[in-house]
């Protein structure tokens, strides 16, 4: 049951997209009723203390007890918010807000998701690993409740934004615009000796280290289209890419009739958080005139000025390793974005704990993709979401079993 309109709780809201969520949460004035941090106690008592909250919820029994005697600095236990942690703590978050933003890593909140949808909430998703994973389940779900799905991301929400009031019918192509990431021109040769800290050092975005990562390899830009297929439900033969450095256009519509829209924001997700708090289907009109002043006008102008500097590079197949495996997974369908997401997620963690080179994120990936266990075959699993999750777990599982391979000498 709502606590009344507009109560918002996120889950994941002391990592990057998360605490921008926090921030734009307050500038709007929304009610944060519940919090779901993991390990970082500090980050949440600020948290806490801005926005007293009714409910938090951290990673681990031990955390919670952290948390509690951090509390006694700053509050009578009298007006202590309850605290919960683990599974059953993000579970009860998600259930107090009518708006639900889940901002995690992997697919923590995934259930919380699906169950939000079908009560009628409004959920702002950040994952894209649960977008990737349960995007036809959620569809289905927000169908059924009354719910609403709004993605917090800059090229998602910008499609978003673009397709309102248009039928796919009358595009020709929706076109995602990617960064290119700390790598773009570099040969195989010099990507053999990339560092830990050299990928997660991108030219233009400020970013968590998974998502770096992937921007780096480009498959964050492979979920981005696998998102836009299963979450938002635009066919994959109307989604294109193209690389564009400097990061100020987000998304183009390429209509039948040769009209071409697109999206500019600054390289920030405080716009896509902001956007995604203020843009619901309850059609609410929160945006003052003063919104639309200087700072407006400042990016408008930095827009016109750097105009002539932007570059769009096409993307033809075979160019990138990340998102010719998105296409192809996309293809294949059933459980294969959410193997191919689940080994990315193993990968990844593998690289930065420099069990594995940089090189060695894509060569998994093919060698995962290559050979797929028979289930993620099934092309109507989509819907199903403990097979899509089976499907992801088969993903870390043969990524894991590939890098112990790899550590040892070996490979599949």
């Amino acid at each position: 049951m709502f606590l009344g309109r507009r109560n918002l709780s996120i889950i994941g809201s002391t990592g990057s997209l998360g605490s921008k969520v926090f921030e734009s949460a307050l500038s709007l004035q929304r009610r944060i009723i519940a919090l779901a941090g993991g390990e970082n106690i500090k980050e949440l008592l600020s948290q806490i203390r801005k926005s007293r909250p009714l409910f938090v919820s951290v990673g681990r029994e031990e955390k919670a007890e952290e948390l509690e005697q951090a509390l006694l600095d700053h509050f009578p236990r009298e007006d202590f918010p309850e605290i919960g942690f683990g599974r059953e703590g993000i579970k009860r978050a998600a259930e107090l807000g009518d708006y639900l933003a889940v901002t995690t890593n992997g697919l923590v909140g995934v259930c919380e998701c699906e169950d939000a949808l079908k009560r009628g909430a409004v959920l702002l998703l950040g994952s894209k690993e649960i977008a990737v994973v349960a995007g036809v389940v959620l569809r289905h779900a927000a169908t059924a409740g009354g719910g609403d799905i709004i993605p917090l991301d800059s090229e998602l929400t910008a499609v978003v934004q673009l397709l309102k009031g248009r039928d796919l019918r009358d595009l020709d192509r929706v076109v995602l615009c990617a960064s290119g990431g700390p790598f773009l021109g570099k040969t195989e040769e010099e990507l053999r000796s990339v560092t830990v800290a050299d990928a997660l050092k991108h030219p233009v975005w400020s970013m968590g280290k998974k998502v770096s990562i992937d921007s780096a390899t480009l498959f964050n830009k492979a979920m981005e289209i696998m998102v836009a297929e299963r979450l938002l439900g635009i066919p994959a033969c109307k989604l294109g890419v193209v690389i564009h450095p400097q990061s100020r256009v987000h998304a183009f519509l390429q209509m039948l009739d040769g009209g071409l829209l697109f999206q500019s924001a600054p390289a920030d997700m405080s716009w896509a958080a902001g956007y995604a708090l203020k843009n619901t289907k309850e059609k609410e009109r929160l945006i003052q005139q003063g919104d639309l002043g200087v700072g407006f006008y400042g990016f408008f102008e930095s827009f016109l000025r750097g105009f002539k500097e932007m570059t769009f590079l096409p993307v033809k197949n075979g160019d990138y390793v990340s998102l010719d495996l998105g296409w192809r997974s996309l293809e294949k369908g059933g459980g294969f974005p959410a193997l191919l997401a689940g080994a990315d997620q193993a990968l990844v963690e593998a690289f930065l704990e420099d069990r594995i080179s940089f090189c060695d994120i894509l060569r998994g990936l093919e060698a995962v993709f290559s050979k797929p266990p028979c289930s993620v075959h099934l092309s109507d699993e989509s819907t199903n979401l403990n097979a899509m999750i089976t499907a992801w777990e088969e993903g870390e599982r043969m990524a894991e079993g590939w890098i112990a391979k790899v550590s040892a000498g070996g490979g599949m």
